[in-house]
């Protein structure tokens, strides 16, 4: 093994490069050792699930670390930028939540990162997620990155329509950007089908551009939009 840092050495990487004639524990041996059982180096990934990370538990191998969400992340991995999930509200949570029994099935939005995991599902899980229902339990403002303003990707796509309710529960999202010039149905939401509701939200700070089909609430509207306001 050439060219290796003493970070690589010390992370574990050279012995598990070495194969298993070698072994390490992480953490206390800063090099290889002759290999013993007990401190074998296992190959594991950061919360990308790119980017590799070394063990001694053979119960991670392969596997990405779990993200990290930080009281003040607003729903954003500290390590990798990921999305925190929205929890979908059950009869055991709904209180929890501050919401009504009625919205027992949503997934509930609390955070600028859950919004952006439920519009990255509706597009990239259309199957699971076009119909899904989402209802926001408090005011969102879309932070920036530390790499620069956070562009927004919308809830659905003319590939990927949205059907189901988005009840904003008299909530507002603040400080959308979209900055692709040459894209199309541009907004909140993308395309709303027939079957479509938005309701009930306000949006702030808008800077949406685009090339065609661009609206602060709904791009393209086949559905019903009532009470929202920019």
């Amino acid at each position: 093994v050439e060219g290796k840092t003493t970070t690589q050495f010390e992370s574990g990487e050279v012995a598990y490069l070495l194969g298993d004639a070698f072994s390490q524990t992480i953490g206390t041996n800063a090099t290889p050792v002759f290999a013993t059982e007990a401190n074998k180096v296992y190959q594991s990934f950061e919360c990308d699930g790119t980017t590799p990370r070394y063990t001694n538990d053979a119960s991670l191998e392969g596997k990405a670390a779990p993200h990290t969400f930080g009281a003040n992340s607003n729903g954003f991995c500290t390590v990798c930028d990921g999305y925190e999930p929205a929890a979908l509200v059950t009869e055991e949570n709904y209180t929890e939540l501050g919401l009504s029994a009625d919205y027992i099935g949503y997934y509930a939005i609390t955070n600028a990162g859950n919004l952006y995991w439920f519009a990255d599902k509706v597009d990239n899980d259309n199957a699971n997620f076009g119909s899904a229902n989402a209802v926001l339990t408090a005011d969102i403002k879309i932070p920036s990155k530390p790499s620069g303003t956070r562009h927004w990707n919308p809830i659905g796509s003319a590939d990927a329509k949205y059907s189901g309710i988005f009840d904003g529960n008299g909530k507002a999202i603040g400080d959308i950007f979209a900055g692709d010039t040459t894209a199309d149905m541009v907004g909140l939401v993308a395309w709303l089908t027939e079957d479509g509701v938005v309701k009930n939200v306000t949006v702030t700070g808008v800077r949406l551009n685009g090339n065609d089909t661009v609206g602060a609430i709904v791009a393209y509207n086949e559905g019903t939009v009532e009470l929202c306001g920019n």
